[in-house]
């Protein structure tokens, strides 16, 4: 099992035209794999925010690795605080 930090953004325009992404949450995810990661943080975002599906409020989901042997300390699935 690995541990992945995933994130949710948002992408906005500016008024002067410039894009940029807004973050909308991270989730820390022990997973075998980043695409169960990626499915586990999804569900998690939906159930937070209340959605049926998280591209209601996200446009972009990435997922990236922090350990590929995540500590017994951590819950499978744990937010980050504020």
């Amino acid at each position: 099992m690995s541990l992945y930090k995933v994130s949710f953004f948002k992408h906005l325009v500016n008024s002067y035209g410039r894009r940029f992404k807004i973050l909308q949450g991270k989730f820390d995810v022990e997973a075998p794999c980043s695409e169960d990661a990626q499915v586990a943080a999804r569900q998690e975002f939906e159930t937070e925010h209340h959605v049926p599906d998280w591209h209601l409020h996200a446009d972009e989901c990435d997922c990236e690795i922090c350990s590929s042997r995540a500590s017994s300390r951590l819950p499978k699935r744990s937010r980050p605080r504020p």
